[in-house]
């Protein structure tokens, strides 16, 4: 007599779909198991504590090569995006601040320096926009809380050219949790 697998449903002695309860039950569960891994296995956001304004919540997601992107609010209740190389980079390129886009789709979004984007080594820190009335117009956030994946391109010190993919799955709790309760974000 041969065995089938336990995950197949087959009866041991026909090879045929068993109707026991017990192998429905049994093919669930391993669905259940891995459906729950496959989630626990791709990048999400999360929301931590902001080591830039100390002590206000600040969304963050990591690349798969260990960049980071983050969004947060500071105590003027202005909003930015903080976008940190990887620490196998130097630094960035001076004057240079990274472009990105969101779902490869236009805008494709450039910024002057100390224009919207501010640079140090290893950090560009991109103005989003304002809270007022407990309300923040900015159509970027919009496509970040929406989006699918953003994708950041910048030059190092050396010349080099990089680009770092970020995924937008959980963006949108994660950003709303971090910018405070009440707080609605309008693209215009």
């Amino acid at each position: 007599m041969t065995r089938s697998h336990p995950f197949l449903c087959l009866h041991p002695a026909t090879n045929r779909p068993s109707p026991s309860f017990r192998c429905a039950l049994g093919a669930g569960l391993a669905w259940l198991v891995l459906a729950v891994s496959a989630t626990a296995a791709g990048v999400s956001w999360k929301v931590g504590s902001s080591p830039r304004a100390k002590g206000s919540p600040w969304a963050v997601v990591s690349s798969t090569s260990g960049e980071e992107l983050a969004l947060y609010s500071d105590r003027q209740n202005k909003v930015h995006l903080q976008f940190k190389l990887a620490g196998t980079f130097k630094t960035f390129a001076p004057g240079r601040c990274p472009t990105f886009q969101i779902d490869r789709q236009q805008p494709l979004y450039h910024l002057a320096i100390d224009q919207g984007c501010h640079l140090d080594q290893k950090h560009a820190l991109i103005d989003v926009g304002d809270v007022r009335n407990r309300v923040l117009v900015s159509g970027l956030v919009d496509q970040l809380m929406n989006g699918t994946q953003i994708a950041f391109r910048y030059v190092t010190a050396d010349g080099a050219y990089h680009e770092a993919d970020f995924p937008l799955n959980g963006s949108s709790l994660a950003i709303s949790r971090a910018l405070g309760r009440g707080v609605r974000v309008r693209a215009k």
